[in-house]
């Protein structure tokens, strides 16, 4: 409603599957021709299932940001519904998260970080195709509270080679 029904793009993270599932469904009720884009972090099984049909068992690894992605292929989660889904590494998501709030005052949390870093990296792979009538519509669900001692704390990201050590 509040593009008046002009959205083109929906991009999400994609965790249990539920939201993005659920809004997919939804969205492509109202117009079949809206693309969804999942982002899912390095380590997870998302991508390499949804592009390729393999669950991979290599891809499972540790990763930092929390609250998307999956080492299972959960039953809530509806490939049918998505169109593409890109992949972003804990850096992008966390310096992301970062650039957001310092520059546009977006208090939010690592998964949002994550989104949007995916959403620009699919832009950018995808401009040819892509108009300026376009739009985007990216879904930032939580907020930088629980990462106050994390993503927020300058030694933190060092200690994980987030952010660079001043000298």
């Amino acid at each position: 409603e509040q593009t008046d029904g002009r959205i083109t793009h929906f991009v999400a993270g994609a965790g249990t599957g539920g939201t993005i599932s659920g809004t997919s469904r939804y969205l492509k009720e109202q117009n079949e021709a809206i693309d969804v884009i999942g982002v899912d972090p390095r380590g997870s099984v998302f991508h390499k299932y949804f592009h390729e049909g393999v669950f991979d068992e290599d891809e499972i690894y540790p990763y930092f940001t929390e609250g998307v992605g999956e080492d299972i292929l959960p039953e809530n989660m509806d490939f049918d519904v998505v169109d593409d889904f890109v992949k972003v590494n804990d850096k992008a998501a966390m310096q992301m998260t970062r650039r957001l709030a310092q520059e546009e005052g977006l208090f939010i949390g690592q998964s949002c970080g994550m989104a949007v870093a995916g959403t620009l990296k699919w832009i950018k792979a995808h401009r040819d195709s892509l108009s300026s009538d376009d739009v985007v519509v990216v879904l930032l669900p939580d907020s930088g509270f629980r990462y106050l001692s994390k993503t927020y704390n300058d030694d933190w990201m060092q200690n994980h080679g987030f952010l660079e050590k001043n000298p």
